[in-house]
């Protein structure tokens, strides 16, 4: 049930032909369509992200403000179930949050993301992404997105930790002959 909604997800964004995201209107003999760059209103990714996505219930969006008094904004964009949130917490949230500049000069906000990639960050796998298809395909692959505003590009941050069941024996059918295992 949740694999077909994935592959349902992921042929959405290779065959969408409509999209909200467009800046200019597409013409039906042109060429294919061309991929949605980031763009610097924090705003209008979202609304992209989640069109892409097509309002999934699962899609969970967390805003915040960081760095000294705030000046930041930031948001984080992941699907539940997917992500391991102790990871989430203290290797993206909670290292963004307590982040404070070195110098007296703060990053502006293009050069924002290399320094959370680089420096604030302690999770393993941070790339980054300019386009909003990969950050798609990494929130469904159990990523997680952090977009900044006024920043053209995204990071995707590795924090796959979805559930595992074990494998012991069934509480019902126990009248049924063969092997006594399943899912629970």
């Amino acid at each position: 049930m949740f694999l077909g909604f994935i592959i349902r997800k992921l042929r959405f964004l290779n065959n969408s032909s409509r999209s909200l995201c467009d800046d200019s209107v597409e013409n039906h003999n042109s060429a294919p369509k061309q991929e949605h760059k980031i763009k610097k209103q924090l705003s209008k990714n979202l609304d992209c992200l989640k069109e892409m996505l097509s309002g999934s219930s699962d899609l969970k969006v967390h805003p915040f403000r960081f760095g000294p008094d705030g000046k930041f904004t930031g948001t984080l964009a992941f699907i539940d179930g997917l992500v391991d949130n102790p990871t989430l917490t203290n290797a993206i949230l909670r290292p963004i949050m307590n982040w404070r500049p070195d110098g007296k000069t703060l990053p502006d906000a293009q050069e924002l993301a290399d320094v959370l990639a680089q420096v604030v960050l302690c999770a393993g796998d941070v790339k980054e992404a300019s386009l909003l298809s990969e950050l798609a395909s990494g929130c469904l692959a159990g990523d997680t997105a952090v977009l900044l505003d006024g920043c053209a590009v995204g990071l995707v941050i590795s924090t796959k930790g979805w559930d595992k069941r074990s494998v012991t024996e069934p509480q019902s059918e126990t009248v049924v002959r063969g092997p006594r295992e399943g899912f629970t």
